[in-house]
């Protein structure tokens, strides 16, 4: 038996052999899933001969990132061009080549929570709104969350009061960003799928190059990242995720069971 099928089962090996198009793993917690597609990149790069540098590979923290790294080096040795990298990591790196096309320049800065509750703060002394009646953390949190879901300031619901308050301190606080060239967590994400949806030439330039993409713990995408999976899946369509539809974890930060 092949050395990446031997310490597989039978439903393993098949994950690890399936060929073009589509493949969904479900699996419950400690069952091999990881393993599964690991042994599938490794499988592909040796058996269907495809170049490391067209297989982007994605997961949701650094941790799992690196120990899924760690697991392609012992099956295929140092020195293979591998996209193993969290949803975030992998939108910075397609960021920084591209981003010029809408109108940031390839240096931009990243904005931690601090600084952005620095910059609502003042964003909120400037509008004249007190603080008492809407808090920076309030605001940071429903940007947050349109952020998640894909809502960019003119997509904000304002259904209410409060709700045009945020949508138009939302709308100000993404032109500050944007003359200090800065980006926050949320608009990494965002600003790729405009990328993406704006300019169908750069997306069509990375289907091209992934002719395989991978997702681990597919439970807990959101709106946004699926958004982001189904564009660039949709070129060549060989998309193969793998989760647990019991063990969603990020539910907090908007993540869809219903992606799964």
């Amino acid at each position: 038996m092949h050395r990446l099928l031997a310490q597989l089962n039978p439903a393993q090996q098949a994950a690890v052999q399936h060929g073009e198009g589509p493949l969904l793993l479900l699996a419950g917690a400690g069952s091999g899933k990881t393993r599964a597609l690991t042994h599938r990149i490794a499988w592909l790069i040796e058996e269907r001969r495809v170049p490391p540098w067209q297989i982007m590979a994605v997961t949701f923290t650094n941790k799992a990132a690196e120990e899924m790294r760690e697991r392609l080096v012992q099956l295929l040795g140092e020195g293979a061009d591998l996209w193993v990298r969290t949803f975030h990591s992998s939108c910075v790196r397609i960021l920084r080549q591209e981003i010029e096309a809408l109108g940031f320049t390839r240096n931009f800065t990243i904005y931690d929570d601090q600084d952005q509750e620095r910059l609502l703060k003042s964003l909120l002394k400037e509008l004249g709104v007190d603080e008492k009646t809407l808090k920076p953390k309030v605001v940071a949190a429903a940007i947050d969350r349109a952020k998640n879901q894909g809502l960019f300031p003119e997509d904000y619901p304002e259904d209410d009061l409060r709700g045009e308050q945020i949508a138009s301190i939302y709308a100000l606080y993404q032109e500050s960003l944007k003359s200090s060239n800065a980006l926050d967590f949320g608009d990494l994400l965002l600003l790729t799928l405009r990328l993406f949806e704006d300019h169908p030439q750069i997306l069509d330039k990375y289907r091209k190059r992934f002719c395989h993409i991978l997702v681990d713990e597919f439970q807990d995408t959101n709106q946004i990242q699926y958004r982001l999976v189904h564009l660039l899946a949709s070129g060549q369509g060989n998309l193969c995720v793998v989760g647990d539809d019991d063990q969603s974890i990020y539910r907090w930060r908007g993540a869809e069971i219903g992606n799964i």
